[in-house]
């Protein structure tokens, strides 16, 4: 009994100086293996979270706020995880059509022979937005077949007899503002033609105006209608405003009233334009009369109707 009781109070004393010394003893052997017990533990623990939360990641990488959306059509598309891919990437065949969804066109409105007097109404600015300039295939060329038929002026209401093709005057709005010419006026076309056209009470003019492009073409409508904003007086004698802008003939225009004053009896003469623009031409239809005190309350209609068939008689050749 007295051994066992000395071997053991001798064992107590070397534990005890064996955790009094520096020396690496068993206290610090005890210690290291707890601690590399409690770190595979943790580890063991951390990887199982990493990849809980890789694979919650992988299934849902925006998380739970449905107000965070991926790039694409909308929120009812499922998000997926995006793979890189080394190497020369697949091009698309330049003969097979794309859908390109990032241009929206709005449909342009048809053009109308025989417009009816609700469309003078038309407030839409359509002649002060500049429209892409079109390719050089598709511009419009004008010669003396460009001008629109009599028949083709009959069929949409104007009562037009004959027709004098060729005639080298000048359109009817006149020079506004500094401009010093009408050619400066029309923003200088590179091509002009005209035609008169009898109507038993008066003349009809159409005079065709082509440009490089039909974004020049908008501008020469748009400086037209500014310049007649900005100078309504054009001399003693002539005045000028815009009384109707829209798009339904063509792919827009502009309507003008000029009120001349006879120099003698100082009666007013309204005289009615109608200037449309089809891609890179102006179409412009002016009516006048003979004599002075006859109804002239319908020559607008007149100009509107026979602007469209010639932009009808364009389109169509």
């Amino acid at each position: 009994m007295s051994d066992r009781d000395e071997l053991r109070g001798r064992m107590r004393d070397l534990v005890r100086q064996a955790e009094q010394t520096s020396a690496p003893g068993l206290a610090d052997v005890l210690h290291r293996r707890d601690r590399r017990q409690r770190n595979t533990v943790l580890a063991s623990t951390l990887a199982v979270v990493a990849v809980l939360g890789s694979t919650a990641l992988f299934l849902n990488p925006f998380g739970d706020n449905p107000s965070i959306q991926p790039l694409g059509p909308g929120t009812s598309v499922t998000s997926e995880a995006t793979t890189t891919v080394s190497g020369p990437q697949p091009t698309a065949d330049p003969g097979q059509p794309t859908n390109d969804t990032s241009q929206s066109g709005a449909a342009t409105p048809p053009s109308s022979a025989g417009g009816s007097t609700s469309q003078t109404s038309q407030s839409s600015e359509t002649a002060t937005s500049v429209p892409p300039t079109e390719p050089a295939d598709s511009l419009l060329t004008i010669d003396f077949g460009s001008l629109v038929t009599v028949d083709e002026l009959q069929a949409a209401g104007v009562a037009a007899v004959e027709s004098d093709a060729g005639d080298d005057g000048q359109p009817t709005v006149p020079p506004m503002c500094t401009a010093s010419s009408w050619q400066e006026q029309y923003s200088g076309p590179s091509d002009f033609v005209s035609d008169t056209y009898s109507l038993g009470f008066g003349l009809l003019y159409i005079d065709l105006l082509s440009y490089p492009s039909a974004a020049e073409a908008n501008l020469a409508l748009v400086k037209l209608k500014e310049d007649a904003r900005a100078c309504p007086t054009v001399n003693e004698f002539l005045t000028v405003e815009v009384t109707a802008v829209g798009s339904a003939i063509g792919d827009e225009f502009v309507i003008f009233r000029m009120d001349s004053e006879d120099g003698d009896s100082g009666e007013i003469l309204p005289i009615w334009v109608t200037i449309a623009r089809t891609d890179n031409v102006l179409v412009a239809a002016a009516v006048t009369e003979d004599h002075i005190g006859r109804d002239t309350s319908g020559n607008e209609q007149i100009t509107r109707d026979a602007a469209a068939a010639n932009v009808e008689h364009l389109q169509a050749t």
